[in-house]
């Protein structure tokens, strides 16, 4: 029978304007390993999430999804994206996982982002 997925906090990488962060959720404890990932963004400001897309902005990579000594699946989804100030600042990342065993999908947000200039 299926097992829910388990989500860690994201976590944030120091975000430095003109460089790359990745941004990384653990997600365990689920099976069978039906696992769907997305990756959202909320403007500054703003209430509407837009869907993330692999870009020149952005880069998701390949999932790899380990089987646990328990029997149920794990894995770390990642965002990479190319810092900017004027896109990022006071913005919100969302990491939304669904799986057969969620009636509703589970999120994971972080706080509004704050980029440094360069250095």
């Amino acid at each position: 029978f299926p097992w829910c997925p388990w989500m860690e906090e994201i976590i944030t990488p120091n975000l430095i304007h003109g460089t790359e962060g990745r941004f990384q959720c653990k997600i365990r404890g689920y099976f069978p390993k039906a696992l769907e990932v997305k990756w959202l963004r909320r403007e500054a400001g703003g209430q509407e999430l837009f869907s993330v897309s692999p870009s020149e902005k952005y880069k998701i990579p390949e999932m790899e999804q380990k089987r646990e000594a328990d029997g149920t699946f794990s894995c770390t989804a990642a965002l990479i994206v190319s810092v900017s100030v004027a896109s990022e600042q006071g913005a919100q990342i969302i990491c939304r996982v669904g799986h057969p065993s969620l009636g509703e999908p589970l999120e994971r947000r972080t706080g509004a982002l704050r980029v440094r200039g360069e250095c």
